[in-house]
């Protein structure tokens, strides 16, 4: 793993891995004490047949088995390796689909909320209109009452003024 990889992962999982690591540490620790055990009942072979070749034989045995404990070794790092990368490439679909789901959502909820207060401004404008033609026709009818009354009393007073000047020119 590198180490982009592993500032990525949770405590969990890290947590997991280096439990996993240490099981691995622990079986290689094994691994190398029986090899020891085997280098030494190598080492008592070697002594006892008093032979080269023997002991080459045998030197063969313990390389053989601690290459193939290093093959399992590294085998097993990398298919923990690629189980990791696994698990972060489905988080990383989960998330992303996730995200895809509330965008999704939102872009509804938004085009709702759009169409509601377009709706909502319509109807408001629709009955400031009609209120202003209903205060616009009240007014109209209170000028007119007014100017009506205004003439009438004009009138009257000029009525009254005309009978003043002719009482006046009578004297």
């Amino acid at each position: 793993m590198t180490d982009k990889e592993i500032r990525r992962m949770s405590r969990r999982e890290l947590a997991i891995a280096l439990c996993q690591l240490q099981q691995k540490e622990e079986q290689l620790r094994q691994d190398n004490e029986q090899l020891r055990e085997k280098l030494g009942n190598v080492q008592i072979k070697i002594d006892e047949a008093g032979s080269i070749a023997e002991a080459a034989a045998g030197i063969n045995d313990i390389f053989g088995v601690a290459q193939k404990t290093a093959d399992q070794y590294l085998a097993e790092i990398r298919a923990a390796n690629s189980r990791s990368e696994q698990y972060i490439d489905r988080l990383t679909s989960e998330a992303q689909s996730r995200a895809d789901e509330l965008r999704t959502a939102t872009e509804s909820e938004c085009a709702e909320l759009r169409e509601r207060t377009q709706r909502e401004c319509a109807e408001l404008r629709e009955k400031t209109e009609q209120e202003c033609w209903t205060m616009r026709e009240e007014a109209e009818r209170d000028v007119k009452e007014q100017w009506e009354k205004l003439s009438q009393k004009a009138n009257e007073l000029l009525a009254a003024h005309a009978e003043m000047r002719s009482l006046l020119e009578e004297l």
